[in-house]
């Protein structure tokens, strides 16, 4: 049996789950995939100095 939050149905883990899956190799099998790979791509279409600063964002995040 898997618990992460009582009051949460399972249906949203699996379908969390999913999503991170489908975003390892950007191949939309999830239903709500296509959304959220598309967000994780959007960046690379903005102007080099607001790129620049997003992947030291990331980087930052990563360290913590």
């Amino acid at each position: 049996m898997r618990v992460y939050a009582p009051r949460v149905a399972i249906e949203y883990f699996d379908a969390a789950f999913a999503i991170v899956i489908d975003s390892t190799d950007h191949v939309p099998r999830h239903l709500q995939s296509t959304a959220v790979l598309d967000l994780d791509l959007m960046r690379l279409g903005v102007p080099p100095a607001d790129f620049e600063r997003y992947s030291w964002e990331v980087f930052a995040e990563q360290r913590r």
